[in-house]
């Protein structure tokens, strides 16, 4: 049984990996209601996304422990220093565990690269996005209202004010 305990072994995926970027002027996928079946609303996004945790860190080409720390000199020079999320921890989001693609091990128990379809997250983003959009809505017209009884308020009191002038005097 081969070891697989690195990406860096000759696969057309680990090759992909190994060059870290792939540069593009744009890229298009299939959205045709045609191809898409049994749809439904996103809701409580703003929910699902807080429970994301983005992270920084050094991408490998090796595996090594869980939430390994290295020191500083001691950061393998092949690596990449990225921003983003850790698939085992999206994978434990109900509603987000579908980006998550692949096993931690083989069936040998060696280790194998989870994959993450990050582009899965905007539908969510902007459904978030379009929450608070909702909710700030909702407060500016609370604030409004108190606006103009503060106003009105105010009004009363210069009003008894200026009565009460004229009282004492």
């Amino acid at each position: 049984r081969p070891p697989r305990s690195t990406l860096s072994s000759s696969s057309a995926a680990s090759d992909v990996y190994k060059r870290q970027n792939i540069h593009c002027w744009d890229t298009k996928t299939f959205s045709d209601d045609r191809l898409k079946h049994n749809e439904s609303t996103i809701s409580n996004s703003l929910s699902v996304i807080n429970q994301l945790k983005p992270m920084s860190y050094y991408k490998t080409l090796e595996f090594h422990e869980y939430n390994k720390v290295f020191a500083s000199d001691e950061i393998p020079s092949d690596s990449v220093y990225e921003s983003g999320f850790i698939a085992q921890d999206v994978r434990q989001i109900p509603e987000l565990s579908h980006l998550v693609s692949g096993q931690e091990y083989d069936s040998f128990n060696n280790p194998m690269g989870l994959s993450m379809k990050y582009t899965g997250l905007h539908a969510f983003s902007i459904k978030a996005i379009q929450e608070l959009h909702t909710l700030v809505q909702t407060q500016q017209e609370t604030i409004n209202s108190y606006q103009i009884i503060q106003s009105q308020q105010q009004e009363t009191i210069n009003a008894l004010s200026e009565r009460l002038s004229k009282l004492e005097s």
